[in-house]
């Protein structure tokens, strides 16, 4: 059982499609797949451990890593949004949400120069991304009548941003 899954299974969402990815390489690959596929999903969760400026995929400690293009790989970082690779408007649907679970990615909100407004580049104006400001915690998540999912930080309130694309 993974927590997360449980936690959305838990408000009746009836399809999770789960993936644990360790290196950007396997996120932009599975977004790849999903978009030649046609695959769309009205939430898109991503997580690891966050900062302003980074997200670390796959639990490993940057410092300790000897090959730099190994260490940038791991992570998710401002130069990764240069190349157009993290097209998560076209695995979203209309109005769907990018939802960031990691900490501090929201840090600064709209003035600062955060993950999470850098994700807010890769989608459309009808799509959000919900990140956190500080370190913390889940508490919980509920659903929305119209469905979509709401994440509740340990004493913070999300940052939400709209994509910064056309249609």
């Amino acid at each position: 059982s993974v927590p997360i899954v449980d936690r959305i299974a838990a408000l009746g969402i009836q399809h999770v499609d789960y993936r644990e990815v360790g290196s950007e390489t396997d996120v932009k690959r599975i977004l790849a797949d999903a978009k030649a596929n046609g695959t769309t999903y009205d939430e898109v969760f991503i997580a690891g451990h966050g900062t302003q400026n980074s997200l670390a995929l796959g639990g490993y400690d940057r410092a300790k890593l000897e090959t730099p293009a190994i260490k940038d790989d791991l992570y998710v970082d401002f130069s990764d949004f240069d190349d157009g690779d993290f097209d998560f408007a076209a695995v979203l649907k209309k109005g769907g949400r990018l939802i960031d679970l990691s900490c501090s990615n929201g840090e600064g909100a709209d003035k600062a120069d955060n993950l999470a407004n850098r994700f807010s580049t890769t989608l459309t104006r009808d799509q959000t991304v919900v990140a956190s400001q500080v370190p913390t915690n889940i508490t919980y998540m509920d659903k929305d009548p119209s469905g979509h999912i709401h994440v509740y930080w340990m004493g913070n309130t999300p940052y939400l941003v709209q994509g910064q694309k056309s249609e």
